[in-house]
């Protein structure tokens, strides 16, 4: 009798003692998850904020890649609605906007939407980092839509930043392209004379 008490105190002291130990180690891990917590939180405040932010301003550069790849695939459609989408979001350099809005409205342009390509071309040529891309597609959607003043003050300002053959060549023969839509018809034959004597 007295073997199988010590053998039944024996064992509810080891029970014990591993009950202690679980506890002990639940409380351990309890510890070093809180620990982790407070210092993720930590990292947050101090780091988290600004890796946000730098990730919501690269949102729209992201989109942009991805059009530029589209584009160079020939998928206009697809390259058209990830710039436009890119639009919508942030940038992290004002002139990848700027470029985006340069593409959107040409391929708006081929897509044959007319008025929202002179409106997204124009805009572009206000901002800064614009290249000399979009003004002979501005010139020709504003000549489709018979907004002939504006194509005119804009030959003007293109003019004036033509700064490679291939734009004056265009310029020049934008010139021509305008006298003939005014019904100058002389002056559209003198302008195609100059443009092919010059440029040809």
């Amino acid at each position: 009798m007295n073997t199988d008490f010590d053998t039944t105190t024996r064992s509810a002291e080891n029970q014990n003692r591993n009950g202690k130990g679980q506890w002990g180690g639940i409380a351990a891990l309890t510890m070093l998850a809180t620990f982790a917590f407070l210092t993720l939180i930590a990292c947050y405040a101090w780091y988290g904020t600004d890796f946000l932010q730098r990730r919501d301003d690269a949102v729209g550069e992201t989109l942009m890649r991805e059009g530029k790849r589209r584009e160079a695939s020939f998928e206009y459609a697809l390259a058209l609605d990830f710039y436009q989408r890119a639009l919508k979001a942030r940038f992290n350099g004002p002139e990848h906007r700027t470029f985006t809005m340069e593409r959107t409205g040409i391929l708006l342009w081929q897509a044959g939407q007319a008025e929202d390509a002179a409106a997204i071309l124009s805009e572009a040529l206000t901002r800064d980092h614009v290249t000399t891309a979009p003004y002979s597609t501005l010139f020709e959607v504003l000549l489709h839509l018979n907004r002939t003043e504006e194509a005119a003050q804009l030959l003007e300002t293109w003019k004036a930043v033509a700064d490679t053959e291939t734009d004056r060549a265009e310029q020049c023969h934008g010139a021509a392209r305008l006298a003939e839509a005014q019904q100058h018809t002389k002056d559209a034959i003198k302008g195609y004379e100059h443009c092919v004597a010059a440029y040809d």
